[in-house]
């Protein structure tokens, strides 16, 4: 069994120039100015056909993973057309660490992130400025990594308690994206509401799924963020999102009631208080964190969690080693003492996986203020596309990228390679609050199964993956269960 990664376009030499066996090259926008079209390595036009003005963003929609990868060979800053603002790709990690870290105050979301904004408000992953500071240093407590610990019997339980459904049923086969979907909300949702809010937990599922389906369609539109059309798509995901509010706000009242569990993760955001002020979250507010918290802590985690197995399950070797690795591990052991570190394999194959399909596969910043980034000079209100997937292929930075080989993450190999080549959960200031969470919850459900489960796939052909707001298979992937002796 083969797993499809999108790999680098072949490169033919011409006449001393790298030129794309493919031929395209993208027109300049009207106005630019030649230093604007050059980067570092070559001429920052120099990239896909297609009509003029809009450039190479029309086929960006038919196949992104592709395109962006292609995009890449072209040189470290490519102009890609216009958006109706002029688009470019950063692919060197130098560039990624200026944008991110370095100057990040000059680099805001909006407007790349409006398109989501009905569903995830101003919440911390799409707000900017004084709101996002201001919540950042509220949350961050939150994150703390003895908080992180604390949550460990919870996931433990949730994860043993799925296994035990496996074996209780006599589950012979079943769908591992389904399944991690399942694991990952049940999780998710009693951190955030409470060991006892599995009642509502069907509703958020459906309906989450429903306005993430409708707002994939809508990511690469080229109407404005905000103009939408009475069709059956709008109306579905304003349902889906007046359902969530709903539940969401009932969650709220209850909690500020003091009604539900006072250790959940709402009960704590209600007792926060802005340090300047003494302030508290608005219902609003928390509306939007929680969506946030939820969608991230729901969708990401779950991709990442069925990739894994999909690639465990093209590599049988590697997923007897993470049995042996694991055979020792007893929930009894499993408190807030638990360090994830104490499982190497198992976190350094879930990095593998997240390197070959980043479930945040790109994300974009627009400068407030014209910039300069290596030789191109980028106009203020351009929109800047960083893409973890392309980073993460590069061949520049990793030898055979379309190879699952989880020692690429030994310390070692980790320390040797630059920072921004590889970045699931971002960087700079912004970096996810929530990667102590996931990756202590992804560690503990890989390892927990892979003891007491071998997952064989019943199929030859792996799920493509299938860009969005997150990088997901594009279909369930079957797997047939076989208990392992004790």
């Amino acid at each position: 069994m083969s797993v499809h990664c999108t790999r680098w376009p072949a490169v033919q030499r011409a006449g001393g120039n790298d030129t794309m066996t493919s031929g395209f090259c993208i027109p300049r926008a009207s106005g630019m100015r030649d230093s604007e079209m050059n980067s570092s390595r070559g001429p920052a036009r120099a990239a896909f056909g297609g009509c003029p003005f809009f450039g190479a963003l029309l086929s960006l929609r038919r196949a992104p993973l592709a395109l962006l990868c292609e995009a890449a060979q072209r040189g470290e800053v490519v102009y890609l057309g216009r958006y109706p603002t002029p688009v470019y790709l950063l692919s060197h990690p130098a560039h990624l660490k200026y944008v991110l870290q370095d100057h990040a105050e000059n680099y805001v979301k909006h407007p790349s992130v409006d398109r989501v904004r009905p569903l995830f408000g101003y919440g911390l992953t799409t707000s900017d400025g004084e709101l996002w500071q201001r919540q950042h240093r509220l949350l961050a407590g939150v994150f703390h990594p003895q908080c992180i610990a604390a949550l460990t019997p919870l996931i433990t339980e949730r994860v043993t308690r799925k296994l035990a459904h496996w074996e209780s049923t006599r589950t012979a086969t079943i769908d591992v994206q389904e399944e991690m979907r399942d694991l990952s909300s049940s999780i998710i949702v009693a951190i955030i509401f409470g060991a006892d809010a599995a009642v509502c937990l069907a509703v958020i599922r459906r309906n989450l799924d429903a306005a993430i389906e409708c707002l994939n369609h809508l990511l690469w539109s080229f109407l404005p963020a905000g103009v939408t059309f009475a069709t059956p798509r709008h109306w579905r995901l304003r349902r889906a999102i007046g359902a969530l509010d709903a539940i969401v706000h009932a969650q709220i009242d209850a909690h500020r009631r003091a009604e539900h569990d006072s250790h959940s993760l709402l009960s704590r955001l209600i007792a926060l208080r802005n340090e300047d002020d003494g302030a508290v979250m608005s219902d609003t507010q928390l509306r939007d964190e929680l969506l946030t918290l939820i969608a991230a802590g729901y969708s990401t985690v779950a991709a990442a969690l069925a990739w894994t197995w999909i690639l465990l399950g093209a590599h049988p070797q590697a997923q007897e080693r993470l049995h042996e690795e694991a055979r020792g591990l007893s929930t009894e052991s499993l408190g807030p003492a638990f360090d994830p570190r104490t499982l190497p394999y198992a976190r350094q194959v879930i990095e593998e996986s997240m390197r070959l399909y980043p479930p945040t596969w790109v994300t974009a910043r627009t400068p407030l203020e014209r910039d300069r980034i290596g030789d191109v000079a980028v106009p203020a209100g351009s929109v800047l596309l960083l893409s973890p997937h392309v980073m993460h292929h590069h061949p520049r930075y990793w030898k055979e990228p379309e190879r699952f080989e989880p020692d690429r993450f030994l310390p070692a190999r980790v320390e040797a390679r630059p920072r921004y080549v590889y970045l699931p959960f971002g960087g700079g200031p912004r970096l996810c609050l929530g990667q102590g969470l996931a990756m202590r919850e992804m560690v503990l459900a890989v390892a927990l199964t892979a003891r007491r489960f071998r997952l064989i796939p019943t199929s030859l052909q792996p799920p493509q993956p299938r860009p969005g707001l997150t990088l997901a298979p594009s279909a369930g992937a079957l797997f047939t269960l076989q208990r392992r002796q004790p």
